[in-house]
């Protein structure tokens, strides 16, 4: 489920660029979403992992 968001955020990223012409802005844009993803999901992993711990 999340390769196809990272996919389809990469190809409307590139669809948008092709319409203006912003290519930096874009794609800091999408590095931010890519960042900000990756960090909620390590945050749940971090705490996933603190509970199995505590529950042993």
């Amino acid at each position: 489920m999340s390769t196809i968001a990272v996919y389809d955020l990469t190809m409307r990223a590139q669809v948008i660029i092709s319409e203006t012409f912003l290519t930096f802005e874009i794609w800091f844009t999408v590095a931010a979403m890519y960042l900000a993803i990756t960090v909620m999901l390590s945050f749940v992993v971090n705490v996933l992992e603190n509970r199995l711990r505590t529950a042993e």
